[in-house]
């Protein structure tokens, strides 16, 4: 069995990377390609939280070397022609994949605090009404509030990434959690602006992590 972590070009060198039970990374390589994965026999893929974080090691390991697309988490195939048979019937996908994130990171940018109401809902209307006035009134300044938050978070450091997008995030306090693709060697100018943006917000802490693989910038079919 073979047990893949990423999508890379042909020619990518994994020599010396140990992946899952300490097996050797090895290249699987088609049509310009190539599957970045280890050899098995009766690999446990249930995915733990051990299990999750040491995959996650790995890409990060092998996104050190080069431009990788990580691949879903317990993602297995039989052999070596079955890597080379993905990597040929989904050339084109994985080819425009790699052109979109070649050179690039990712961040992750959240907004810690409360979301910030930009319009006061009006007393009048919410004490006019009975509780479904109330709780739409609620639902608008709530929206008003996000709307905001992305103007004051999003937009202003959309041009010192290549693309950005909004992530679902539950942790406590988390207003706001934005991921950015950006490029490898405007990584420093990027955290600089991303720690100028947080000492100008008054309510709303940021925190910036990464880089990490792009995780977020990859076709969902392949993604983690």
């Amino acid at each position: 069995m073979l047990y893949l972590y990423a999508i890379a070009a042909a020619g990518f060198t994994a020599t010396g990377v140990r992946g899952l039970a300490g097996a050797p990374v090895e290249s699987f390589e088609g049509s310009g390609l190539a599957v970045l994965a280890t050899r098995h026999e009766g690999l446990d893929v249930r995915p733990t939280e051990t299990f999750v974080w040491a995959h996650q090691d790995v890409v990060e390991r092998l996104a050190e070397r080069g431009d990788v697309l990580p691949l879903r988490i317990a993602t297995t195939l039989d052999d070596g022609d079955s890597a080379r048979a993905l990597l040929s019937g989904r050339r084109a996908e994985f080819s425009r994949s790699l052109d979109r994130i070649r050179g690039a990171v990712e961040f992750g940018v959240r907004a810690i605090g409360e979301e910030p109401a930009e319009v006061p809902v009006d007393d009048r209307a919410a004490s006019s009404g009975g509780p479904g006035t109330a709780y739409m009134l609620d639902r608008l300044a709530r929206r008003r509030g996000r709307d905001a938050l992305r103007r004051e978070v999003l937009e202003p450091l959309r041009p010192y990434a290549r693309d950005a997008t909004v992530r679902p995030d539950r942790a406590a306090g988390t207003a706001l959690s934005v991921a950015y693709l950006v490029d490898r060697d405007a990584a420093s100018d990027f955290q600089l602006r991303v720690a100028e943006l947080d000492d100008r917000l008054a309510a709303t802490r940021l925190l910036c992590t990464g880089p990490w693989p792009p995780y977020s910038f990859v076709d969902p079919k392949g993604s983690s």
